[in-house]
């Protein structure tokens, strides 16, 4: 008996086979088999797989007709004779020592399954674990023959993993993990990925997820001790792939609700509290309800509106008779159920406090999102510097953020966090209006014909000014009727004097450029529509066929919607950070030698930088003077030039822009910190003059 069996399933990848084949021909571990099984692969894959097997006597090749991979996956498993069965996909690879790793960690511990990279689970506590991806699963192959069912679903994609690999983890506790490195590939023809898009394809696969489930609970009488994971596999299995959704059917997407809410009475209703009941059900209201266009603000509104949160019809009426105003009818159904929200006892003493603390010399400071934290400083630094005293209002997260860290006290009296419908509460009453001026640094959602008409206090223009992110809402007739801020023109003449770009962030260090290996930062919410993410992918491979690796790279920021690919989170010259508060931010920007943004001209979605929309992340770069790599044609939309930052024509080019900051000397680096120094310094100015203009209007 060989120690492990791999199957490879193969289906139109040959492009990436042979890197795949030769990953795990060259492992340390030589007691294998490699078991190549093509499902009918309409390209030249069955052929790679035919010559590797005269090559080498450890593969055996078994061809069939187009079934899936699960069913792939499953004649590996029928013609394996390994000690331990490992499954790995045709276009990603694994590590020299992956195997022999893997192998070892589960002798040691007598395991009927070992999970391979482990930095994927957030916890060792197999209580709560309820699934594990393919690539982490390493089984005992005697395991597997004592519970014959424990099989790949045939016909479910791309959850086929996740209930083989709970299957086995309901049935065993004897699991163990190693940190072993998989190399995994993201590209939009992967047929993973073009499931998860084909609502065709995936909404069938709903009702069938919850039988296979339903009868395997069943059948071994898991129902009581294992309740929560299966909850917790539908959170991940259907709620965390929304996108499979996308566009079904309202009927079909209820069909599915209704079928989720039998399968809950049924069988788990009577565990959970009334609290995780809820949850449970939201979640899955969300799943179905939050397409059509506008997800966050769906999402919001369920959360605001109890009433229609849990009622399907309503839903309904909404989403097919008032399509056109959607936005703004929800807004204003969430704002009329903020007027009638419980408030506790601490907030009614808060708002008290508050009240009776106003002073009518000083400028309130009011962001009522919990996002735009980066402007707050550098908007008090503005007023300081024209001589008012303010008072801060900020919504909660903000100030768990820790914005204010590195202020100097004098730039503030008070600060003030409430949640936002409290913060709104506040703007209605008559008695804020006895603030010198009221500064609202962003506005709500973007949405200002929305607030404005929702808060009639803030049609006072001598006492409101508006900082508005997107000046695509900018119109003229807004401007007429309200004082706004812009934090970037975009060329625009009428908006010359409306710009007030704040980019100051307290007490910082100004950083030299580090001498043995060169930093880099990229920061932002990790979305394909904010930056081209799989830029940083090609330059690293780049750079390592050029044998270079003395530099970092480090990604901060939340991955909204798991956009990061896992392939390329195992790069020795990569970290992701994930979303830092400001006083961990700031330490790493201080650390860091260059930003680099990853603004792409070839995705439509990206022109916003070069027209309406200022991201976050330049201020961070005039305030900190970091050198900043940027694509050419975005750089004049952000006050860029070759002067004062490191250009590259277009994506293909990041690399070379790469190389030309590693290899930076001293003189040239500080040369460029003294031309961002003197952009900035005059961009303050020029802003200063502009808001006290404002101001004084």
């Amino acid at each position: 008996m060989v120690k492990v069996s791999v199957t490879i399933p193969i289906y139109n990848t040959g492009k990436y086979l042979a890197e795949c084949i030769e990953s795990v021909i060259n492992q340390s571990l030589k007691d294998i088999e490699i078991i190549l099984v093509d499902d009918g692969s309409p390209d030249n894959a069955g052929k790679i797989c035919d010559e590797y097997a005269l090559k080498d006597s450890r593969i055996k090749v078994f061809h069939q007709e187009n079934q899936g991979v699960a069913a792939a996956r499953n004649t590996g498993l029928e013609n394996a004779t390994g000690e331990y069965l490992y499954f790995l996909d045709s276009d990603d690879m694994i590590e020299e020592n992956f195997l022999e790793y893997a192998y070892n960690v589960a002798k040691a511990n007598d395991s009927d399954l070992t999970i391979c990279d482990e930095r994927n689970y957030s916890s060792r506590s197999v209580e709560f674990l309820a699934t594990v991806a393919t690539y982490g699963i390493f089984v005992r192959h005697e395991f597997l023959k004592l519970h014959p069912d424990i099989k790949f679903p045939v016909g479910i994609q791309p959850s086929e993993d996740g209930i083989f690999s709970h299957k086995i983890l309901l049935l065993t506790d004897k699991i163990s993990f190693c940190n072993n490195k998989y190399f995994y590939r993201h590209y939009p023809e992967q047929h993973t990925y073009r499931v998860c898009q084909n609502q065709q394809l995936a909404l069938p696969q709903a009702p069938e997820i919850f039988k296979i489930l339903e009868e395997f609970y069943d059948k071994y009488n898991l129902w009581d001790k294992h309740y929560l994971k299966i909850i917790k596999t539908f959170e991940f299995e259907l709620f965390a792939n929304r996108n499979k959704f996308k566009g079904c059917a309202l009927f079909d997407r209820i069909k599915i609700a209704n079928l989720n809410n039998k399968f809950f009475k049924k069988h788990l209703k009577k565990y959970l509290t009334k609290a995780q009941a809820k949850k449970f059900n939201y979640e899955f209201i969300k799943l179905l309800y939050s397409m059509n266009g506008c997800t966050f603000i769906f999402n919001r509104f369920l959360h605001s509106i109890p009433l229609i949160q849990d009622n399907y019809l309503a839903v309904r009426f909404l989403t097919n008779y008032f399509k056109t105003n959607i936005k703004k009818l929800i807004y204003k159904l969430a704002r009329a159920k903020a007027k009638i929200k419980v408030i506790h006892p601490s907030e009614r003493k808060f708002l008290k406090q508050f009240f009776n603390n106003i002073d009518e010399d000083k400028v309130l400071v009011v962001e009522m999102n919990n996002c735009h934290n980066e402007v707050i400083p550098g908007y008090l630094k503005y007023l300081n510097e024209l001589g008012y005293r303010c008072d801060v209002l900020v919504e909660k997260q903000i100030y768990k953020d820790n914005i204010f860290v590195n202020l100097p006290d004098n730039l503030y009296e008070n600060i003030y966090n409430a949640r936002y419908f409290i913060i709104q509460k506040i703007l209605k009453s008559p008695e804020v209006k006895k603030y010198k001026k009221i500064f609202i640094t962003s506005n709500y959602i973007y949405a200002p014909e929305v607030i404005l008409s929702d808060l009639p206090n803030l049609q006072d223009k001598e006492k409101f000014i508006f900082t508005e992110h997107n000046i695509k809402y900018l119109t003229n007739d807004l401007m007429k009727c309200h004082k706004f801020l812009c934090i970037n023109n975009f060329g625009k003449s009428e908006l010359q004097n409306n710009v007030v770009n704040p980019h100051y962030f307290g007490d910082i260090n100004i950083t030299e450029k580090n001498k043995d290996i060169t930093k880099f930062l990229v920061v932002g919410r990790i979305k394909n529509d904010r930056q081209n993410y799989s830029m940083i992918y090609d330059s690293i491979n780049d750079l390592k066929a050029k044998n270079i690796f003395n530099y970092k790279i480090t990604l901060v920021g939340y991955d909204f919607g798991g956009y990061l690919d896992r392939y390329l989170l195992c790069e020795r010259n990569l970290e992701y950070k994930g979303k830092l508060n400001f006083a961990e931010l700031y330490k790493e920007i201080e650390d860091v030698d260059f930003f680099i943004t990853l603004f792409d001209d070839s995705n439509p979605e990206h022109q916003k930088y070069k027209t309406t929309v200022t991201s976050g992340q330049i201020q961070l770069i005039y305030g900190f003077l970091k050198p900043t790599i940027i694509q050419k044609n975005f750089a004049p939309y952000c006050g860029f030039d070759k002067e004062n930052s490191i250009l590259f024509e277009n994506k293909d080019d990041l690399t070379d822009a790469l190389i030309k900051c590693i290899n930076m000397q001293d003189k040239e680096y500080k040369k460029i910190q003294d031309n961002i120094k003197n952009y900035s310094e005059n961009l303050y100015q020029k802003s200063l003059t502009n808001l006290k203009g404002i101001l004084n209007d």
